[in-house]
């Protein structure tokens, strides 16, 4: 059987939006919980890293999506607020939230083109 990384980015799309409600119920403790929800941030920025070196030996530009310019956008105005609003903590987990939700895109997106 030979290994593909399209398995990998099919079970995140299915995985991520629940990802919470399934570790929610897992019978496991607060220190692996913890763990487990890094563990899918860390494989989505690997493949993310592995394409982006993948698209730099290839000499190739990766493809954009429509909604590029807009959450840039978005999280320049979200740190504009973080700093005039001076509540750094809840913003920042929000963007982070987004940013692995956009990276997952961006696999999918640009696997095929890679």
């Amino acid at each position: 059987m030979k290994f593909r990384f399209t398995w990998i980015i099919f079970l995140l799309i299915a995985f991520v939006p629940f990802e919470v409600l399934f570790l929610k119920y897992l019978p496991v403790s607060d220190a692996i919980y913890g763990y487990l929800r890094f563990a899918v941030e860390i494989i989505i920025y690997l493949l993310g890293g592995l394409l982006l070196v993948r698209f730099i030996q290839l000499k190739k530009i990766p493809a954009g999506t429509s909604i590029d310019k807009l959450l840039l956008l978005f999280v320049v105005y979200a740190i504009v607020i973080t700093v005039v609003n001076n509540a750094l903590f809840p913003i920042i987990h929000g963007i982070a939230d987004i940013i692995k939700i956009y990276s997952t895109i961006l696999c999918v997106g640009n696997y095929s083109a890679g």
